[in-house]
């Protein structure tokens, strides 16, 4: 007999409500069970109800380009955007709805890091820098040799970064006891040469895709390699080559790590050693990033497709629980408390009930 869990992802989701946006989404972040905040390409903020689909309040613009960096950090409880196209760094007190700080600074990439109290950040021109989340002050920064596209990872006591050059840097959160700091613990100047823990060159391409789970880094690029990063030493666990280019977050959950290609296939590797442990062949490219049902146990894998396809398979064998099928191209996808919303070319919004609701997204 297949246990409940099973029993219940096999299932195929339930359409709740669809609604039509204003314009098109850059990030759906769930804020608790009833409410997603919705972040456009126009600069604008709002808030939905995951109940009816309705919006919850006015449309704030706090930038005027398109928001490609947010991160909500809901012990603060504090929300922070930023665009690679504009100067500024917002931070807003979530549930009183206030600007706290801003920062100028240029051409931000997410993701957004965030350890204890500090915000971590990596620009287009090469900075990385760490701000206070309270006030904002500059903590430390350090210029890398490279341009920075895929943001910041934190993983224990460090930040990784990688660079256009292949070149993945891992920067100590906390200020290194060889640099003169004042008993605040804040630099009252930008640290320029902020020391690195150590670096390493690897052999992928400049607009590769990073992932983390499970105290690892997880790295795809176009040329189809697929490589394992130990933060500890920046050592290359596992490093395969498949068949087409890999433009799709790959993630890490559980024991295995999860890739898929434009090409469609996906692909299950055990974590350790890189032993292929299942293939799927889907419905073509994949271009976004892969979601994990289930938490703390992680148990299915959920696929977009660019043609507007999900597929959710089993994690530990690769068989399909179900699949659900939009009529228009899929723009992005995210998982709620309660299940997945979606939305389509044409701007519309569906949120999806799924039965086993333990649902997350990538580490």
């Amino acid at each position: 007999m297949e246990p409940d869990h099973y029993r219940a992802l096999v299932v195929k989701p339930e359409l709740v409500w669809q609604t039509k946006l204003p314009s098109p989404p850059a990030a759906l972040l769930p804020l608790g069970a009833n409410v997603l905040l919705v972040a456009t390409y126009r600069g604008e903020l709002y808030r939905l109800s995951l109940e009816t689909g309705r919006r919850d309040g006015r449309i704030r613009q706090p930038l005027r380009k398109p928001i490609t960096a947010q991160l909500v950090h809901r012990e603060g409880p504090h929300l922070f955007v930023a665009s690679s196209q504009d100067k500024e760094l917002h931070a807003y007190h979530l549930t009183r709805g206030r600007k706290l700080w801003k920062q100028r600074v240029a051409g931000i990439t997410g993701p957004l890091g965030l350890a204890d109290d500090r915000l971590l950040t990596a620009s287009l021109s090469g900075a990385v820098a760490a701000y206070d989340i309270n006030d904002g002050s500059l903590v430390w920064r350090r210029q890398l040799p490279g341009r920075c596209y895929q943001g910041v990872r934190v993983l224990g006591d460090r930040a990784l970064v990688l660079d256009d050059s292949g070149t993945l840097y891992a920067l100590p959160i906390q200020n290194p006891s060889d640099i003169p700091m004042p008993e605040t613990d804040r630099a009252t100047e930008p640290v320029e040469d902020y020391p690195h823990l150590w670096k390493r060159q690897l052999p992928v391409t400049p607009n590769a895709v990073v992932g983390s789970g499970n105290g690892r880094l997880v790295i795809g690029d176009s040329d189809g390699r697929l490589l394992v990063v130990d933060p500890a030493g920046g050592e290359t666990v596992f490093q395969v080559l498949l068949a087409a280019p890999i433009y799709s977050r790959p993630i890490i959950a559980g024991d295995l790590v999860v890739a898929a290609t434009a090409a469609g296939e996906i692909v299950a590797f055990q974590g350790s050693d890189g032993f292929p442990v299942w293939r799927v062949q889907g419905d073509g490219l994949v271009n976004h990033p892969l979601l994990v049902i289930g938490y703390p146990q992680p148990r299915a894998v959920l696929v977009a497709f660019a043609r507007g396809g999900l597929l959710a398979l089993d994690l530990a064998t690769g068989r399909e629980l179900w699949r659900y099928d939009l009529e228009k191209p899929l723009q992005i996808a995210s998982l709620t408390p309660g299940g997945v919303v979606v939305v389509d070319r044409r701007n519309y919004l569906f949120h999806l009930h799924l039965a086993d609701s333990t649902a997350r997204g990538p580490e």
